[in-house]
């Protein structure tokens, strides 16, 4: 009897919540279309769009099993133009091509490859079969690996067969688009990319080194710099290279993002195109830069108008633990500087 007295309790109070409005646990918030809906691009603002493709393996059914798919980086430029840095992975092509598509991207105006290794430069066939690409900006790395194979040299194909100018990029170089000054600080003129064939971590440091300035507001993107690479650039230039937002180096895991570098760059944001790297999440943590992880925050949209103030949004809520999770980065809308 008392048991059957308690069953009709819990019954009432149940029934008694459900009259208060109270509702299930709502599920990771998407905010996939204030990520990526370019309308939203105001005029004389620039956008730095890192975008997150998911493609699982065969057991594929949580994030272990996903497919390092690599970068690619829409920029929105205050005129309006458009910048793709890096295509991701041949695998991915398809995938991205759809992705811009569903943003109403018909023609991207410059398209930049960091560096001569398929998970950045791998989409850019399926990207030339479907969207104009007025401009391309590139290392002088013609080798091939095995990795890699000739893939490479199809680019420049793909590039002639549309008549797109491609224009290689060198320690030194500067360029202007929208107001937006970007320099070039690797690879220096002597690289030599012959002996980088089949060699990662040199190739690696052949990537292009990106500095955007527009007014007060800075971005870094440095493809998959590796340490020695890193080393260098901070030996030369110092704090020149400081930036309020920056690519994690190598998609923000091994070999790389050294304390050094950290402390020369000292972000306010830091993005890795990849999963979680304590050691690397400890080391931005360090000087008080907050940090997104694509695996676990999806896309990540970052915004200014020049003033040094940014606005960024991921796509989805975090859901797993890092540093900056104690009521900090669970995921949203976030405002820097």
């Amino acid at each position: 009897m008392k048991r059957m007295i308690a069953l009709l309790l819990s019954l009432l109070l149940c029934l008694s919540l459900a009259a208060c409005g109270e509702k299930e646990p709502e599920g990771p918030a998407d905010r996939t279309n204030l990520v990526y809906d370019l309308a939203d691009d105001a005029e004389g603002e620039m956008v730095m769009r890192f975008i997150d493709i998911i493609l699982y393996n065969e057991e594929g059914k949580s994030s272990s099993g996903r497919f390092k798919v690599g970068d690619a980086t829409l920029i929105t430029f205050p005129n309006g133009e458009l910048m793709l840095v890096d295509c991701m992975a041949y695998t991915a092509g398809d995938h991205l091509v759809r992705q811009l598509k569903s943003m109403g991207v018909e023609t991207i105006d410059y398209l930049v490859i960091t560096h001569n290794h398929s998970d950045h430069f791998g989409g850019a066939k399926a990207l030339f079969g479907s969207i104009k690409i007025k401009q391309v900006y590139m290392t002088g790395d013609e080798g091939c690996d095995i990795a890699n194979g000739d893939n490479y040299a199809r680019l420049h194909t793909a590039a002639k067969e549309q008549g797109t100018p491609i224009t290689v990029l060198w320690e030194g170089d500067k360029l202007n688009i929208g107001g937006v000054d970007i320099t070039c600080y690797n690879p220096p003129k002597d690289y030599d990319f012959y002996y980088a064939d089949g060699y990662v971590e040199t190739r690696n440091n052949s990537s292009l080194c990106l500095r955007f300035v527009y007014n007060q507001s800075s971005f870094l993107l440095a493809g998959d710099t590796y340490s020695g690479g890193e080393n260098r650039l901070v030996a030369a230039y110092g704090k020149e290279l400081k930036s309020d937002i920056v690519k994690m180096n190598h998609h923000g895991y091994e070999a790389c993002n050294t304390l050094s570098w950290v402390r020369t760059v000292e972000p306010l944001l830091a993005i890795a195109t990849h999963g979680v790297d304590r050691a690397k999440e400890l080391a931005y943590f360090s000087v008080g830069s907050d940090s997104f992880y694509l695996h676990a925050d999806g896309a990540v949209k970052v915004s200014t108008t020049g003033d040094g103030k940014y606005e960024a949004v991921t796509q989805y809520d975090r859901i797993i633990e890092t540093l900056d999770t104690e009521g900090q980065l669970p995921g949203g809308i976030y405002n820097y500087g």
